[in-house]
């Protein structure tokens, strides 16, 4: 069934075409078709390239061309020409026998990728761990196509999703809508942010600035000491030689003066 107005849906189609439960050319009860497993018939047989075709055109609105085509059906590659949308190759392995072909066209609006298998039966020989080759791939497949839904950038390197930086979606692969009023928070959070940097960068900017000047003031203030100190010390020491000259001479007078009464007693 359609999809209606949405983004469509992604599918990644895997189908081996020696399945024998479930024949690569369908299901049904027409006598001249190869029979599938269990009872599983319809009343028209639908090949799995046709079932890729009708979901490109149905869900995810890949626009119809009328062209001559290859389809690839019970190990042999047939001429076809119909009506469906236009396929080019997305992944091939000749030695494992896997061709991916994924719808293209500008009006796809999801991606619709089917890979035929030429021996893998039903993927479940020994087990399917074992015999499906290609679990990684489909992981990724699911994985970038959850994250393009909403223009998001995926990464293979990092295994993640990058949100466009309008702030309309976020979340681990941009499906969640952000609110009006959190996107309005969020670029006043922002603003808010760099209001708040500038503000810790002038404060750290002034008070580098005041710690400079507390630096100079106290080299000033430490010279201006030193200074002060040797003035001290040099008035201190002509002082102490002042002192020291004129206790001399008072002790040479005081010589003289002995000197001379000794004389006047000897006069007499």
């Amino acid at each position: 069934n359609g999809d209606g107005g949405s983004g469509g849906k992604g599918i990644f189609l895997h189908h081996s075409l020696n399945d024998q439960f479930v024949q690569s050319t369908g299901c049904c009860h027409d006598p001249t078709m190869p029979r599938c497993c269990c009872s599983i018939a319809a009343d028209t047989c639908l090949g799995v390239i046709q079932a890729m075709n009708n979901w490109a055109i149905e869900v995810n609105r890949c626009q119809i061309q009328n062209y001559a085509g290859e389809a690839y059906m019970n190990n042999t590659t047939t001429q076809t020409s119909t009506t469906q949308v236009k396929t080019e190759i997305s992944f091939s392995d000749e030695d494992k026998g896997i061709t991916c072909m994924t719808a293209t066209g500008e009006s796809c609006v999801a991606n619709t990728t089917l890979c035929l298998h030429e021996h893998s039966g039903h993927f479940n020989s020994p087990a399917f761990a074992k015999a499906f080759p290609m679990a990684e791939i489909v992981i990724d497949f699911f994985a970038r196509d959850a994250c393009e839904i909403n223009n998001g950038q995926w990464d293979e390197a990092a295994y993640s999703c990058k949100c466009n930086d309008d702030i309309t979606y976020s979340g681990l692969y941009c499906l969640d809508l952000i609110p009006t009023e959190s996107k309005n928070l969020s670029g006043d959070r922002t603003r808010s942010q760099t209001d708040q940097f500038d503000n810790l960068a002038r404060v750290e900017s002034e008070s580098k600035t005041s710690q400079s000047k507390k630096l100079v003031m106290c080299f000033i203030i430490s010279i201006a000491i030193i200074l002060l100190f040797a003035l001290f010390l040099r008035k201190r020491r002509r002082l102490f030689k002042q002192n020291g000259s004129k206790k001399d001479e008072s002790e040479f007078q005081e010589t003289q003066e002995l000197v001379a009464t000794c004389r006047r007693s000897d006069g007499m």
